[in-house]
């Protein structure tokens, strides 16, 4: 467009457009993808760019991504028109590193990385973790977890579970659950072993369907008893 700067009073009403298009792809970049949950797929996307991170529209050639960790779905990302995108998953909650492959020979620049963290998904039960077995009279501790659908801690979880222990174990009871986790010490003067169970005392409506058992073997020989 025109302005009359100079005052001239000529007309100046006068415009044109010009165009400025891609340069020639240079690089591929994955995109910063949007984080998510375990358990639901995450859309990421590559693009193909010229030297001042331009899409390049008439850009075909594939190119492989990569993802680590336990996640699934990477693999080729089919580029058409300078774009493509795969849907990767992962059921375990970690952040997962991206980064990219030439595997069809373009030749464009492929350090492009990216990571994307997929969260734990809400809480759907209590799992007692299994203990580590050990002496009678020595205490043993039992960590119960808040976990989602997928087996991941969720540290946000806050309220507490009972804790129940058979045979001559004392000690369970109220397990205080911080940041999804929650630990109590039970003791048994009886050589045996010990079956684990959760109660929901406190309505959380979690599932308590978890079970282990602990063994409590005899300790060192001290005596000789007539029976």
């Amino acid at each position: 467009s025109l302005t009359d700067s100079q005052g001239s009073t000529l007309n100046v009403a006068s415009t044109q457009d010009v165009i400025f298009a891609s340069g020639a792809a240079t690089k591929f970049v994955i995109l910063d993808p949007t984080d998510g949950t375990a358990g639901t797929q995450i859309a990421v996307t590559v693009q193909a760019q010229d030297a001042n991170n331009n899409l390049v529209p008439t850009y075909q050639t594939d190119v492989t991504l990569n993802a680590d960790g336990s996640a699934t779905g990477d693999g080729l990302v089919a580029i058409t028109n300078g774009t493509g995108t795969l849907n990767i998953n992962d059921l375990v909650a970690e952040t997962v590193n991206l980064s990219l492959t030439d595997s069809q020979g373009s030749t464009l620049n492929v350090a492009s990385t990216q990571d994307v963290i997929f969260a734990p998904g809400p809480a759907t039960k209590f799992v007692i973790l299994d203990p580590t077995d050990g002496t009678a009279g020595t205490q043993i501790a039992v960590t119960v977890q808040a976990q989602d659908a997928n087996n991941n801690l969720v540290p946000t979880y806050q309220t507490d579970v009972t804790l129940n222990a058979d045979g001559s174990a004392t000690g369970d009871g109220l397990v205080a659950i911080t940041n999804g986790t929650g630990t109590i010490n039970i003791n048994d003067l009886v050589a045996e072993t010990v079956n684990l169970s959760l109660t929901d005392s406190q309505g959380s409506t979690l599932n308590v369907a978890s079970t282990q058992d602990v063994i409590f073997a005899p300790g060192a020989a001290t005596k000789f008893v007539i029976i």
